[in-house]
């Protein structure tokens, strides 16, 4: 679906809705965290600006749209999301789920980047699942917490 959409962007602006929405958050600094590295190894940290997996949802654009990536632009993902653990630990988040979504190994699409999602699990374990009856009774994701608001507290961690 991501590489679909992202192609049917290209195909109509003939610019990757990547880098455009990138450009976006920059210009605004309202949701843009910072980026950590350059060029090849450059990732980009936000929180969303329409939140679909629950709360507090961040996430990071990488530099090329599948693996493999270098060892440097693992050490700047793995910095990043240090960085925002410590303001999830901040918020009282101690759980979270993590995807990292690629096309297809070795492939270079000029319109897809690499990116991953954070989203916290907020609710203590019960041993059953953690999706609650909004989010699969009637498909909808529950946010608690404004993007705007998470990206103000964890914005002092990229200083």
């Amino acid at each position: 679906m991501y590489l679909e959409q992202a192609k049917s962007y290209f195909q109509e602006y003939k610019t990757s809705f990547f880098e455009d929405y990138i450009s976006l958050e920059k210009q605004n600094q309202v949701r843009f965290l910072g980026e950590i590295g350059n060029g090849e190894n450059k990732v980009t940290f936000l929180t969303a600006w329409c939140p679909i997996a629950g709360r507090d949802e961040v996430f990071f654009i990488g530099p090329k749209s599948a693996f493999p990536l270098s060892d440097k632009c693992w050490n700047n993902i793995a910095e990043g999301c240090h960085r925002i653990f410590e303001g999830y630990h901040e918020m009282g988040i101690r759980s979270i789920n993590f995807n990292i979504n690629s096309d297809l190994y070795n492939s270079n699409k000029n319109y897809f980047r690499i990116f991953g999602t954070i989203w916290s699990r907020p609710l203590k374990n019960l041993d059953v699942s953690d999706r609650g009856f909004a989010e699969i009774g009637f498909k909808m994701a529950l946010t608690y917490r404004l993007p705007e608001k998470v990206a103000e507290t964890l914005k002092k961690y990229w200083k």
